[in-house]
């Protein structure tokens, strides 16, 4: 190979099939009409996460550039499913439908193989490639080990990983559910800390006793099954997701030769108001 990443071609092939197979799905809608969002899902898993995911338990995301080709994919698939624009925030792609970002997935998967190679028995080819694996990271080498080790400290909330951690099947899947955590934190840090997820906090969910509990951070929302005209449903996952054409949204953008920021506590309503023309207003005030 002369990438210094050995397997560059397999990312940019599985990326290529899984976009075709993409626009393929998003063709059929002038004659059947548009996806539903469940629907979309079932097909994503099914035709769209086996390229994503081929070939993670030994191709672990070491390269930054690669891994993004893989992503772009999946935002885009889920933008078009949800009726998002491209530059919508990502965190909003998962914490609707319930999926998990490719690269936390990918890692899931390689340490579920990395736990059956280490539970083989001792005269199975797996477990001898599992204990030469150990041997090349005691040694400082370049191996599956310490490939997995490095792609668990580069995630936007790091998992501390060990040897010893990736030694023994128990501790494995304490990895896997740290993974997990990571995602969810990642998550929850991203939706408190932006100005523009303030209604996707502190959700509540009322069950048919009329009992209110919180719901969950990442979840497939039911509002994508109850809301079954999809114009109505696209406006409604903008308006919760700020992909809206409210003041507060459109005046946050800027060019820079021609149009300079606008402060948000200028952005006033279009029709008069001395109130910023946000969620709030546009619905509860206006």
């Amino acid at each position: 190979s002369t990438s210094k990443c050995i397997f560059e071609k397999h990312y940019i092939d599985k990326a290529s099939k899984a976009r075709s197979v993409a626009q393929a799905t998003f063709a059929v809608s002038p004659m059947v009409g548009s996806i539903p969002p469940k629907d979309g899902i079932q097909l994503y898993m099914a035709r769209i996460d086996p390229h994503l995911t081929f070939g993670c338990k030994i191709a672990i995301d070491v390269d930054e550039a690669l891994v993004s080709k893989l992503e772009a994919v999946q935002h885009s698939f889920l933008r078009r499913l949800l009726g998002l624009n491209s530059h919508s925030m990502l965190v909003v792609l998962f914490t609707e439908t319930g999926l998990v970002p490719i690269r936390y997935r990918r890692l899931q998967l390689a340490l579920s193989y990395l736990k059956y190679a280490a539970s083989c028995s001792k005269d199975h080819l797996a477990f001898a490639a599992f204990s030469h694996c150990c041997s090349l990271h005691r040694k400082g080498a370049s191996s599956l080990i310490g490939d997995i080790i490095f792609a668990l400290a580069c995630l936007p909330v790091p998992v501390n990983c060990t040897l010893a951690d990736c030694s023994v099947p128990e501790r494995i899947d304490h990895m896997s559910a740290k993974v997990l955590q990571s995602w969810e934190s990642s998550a929850m840090m991203f939706i408190q800390g932006s100005v523009c997820c303030h209604l996707l906090r502190n959700r509540i969910r009322v069950d048919p006793k009329g009992l209110a509990s919180p719901e969950a951070l990442i979840t497939f929302r039911h509002y994508l099954t109850l809301i079954p005209t999809p114009k109505h449903r696209r406006a409604f996952v903008r308006f919760l997701t700020s992909g809206h054409r409210l003041g507060v949204e459109l005046l946050r953008h800027t060019d820079r030769r021609y149009r300079p920021a606008v402060p948000r506590e200028w952005r006033k309503c279009r029709f008069g108001c001395e109130e910023v023309e946000d969620e709030f207003h546009a619905t509860l005030r206006c």
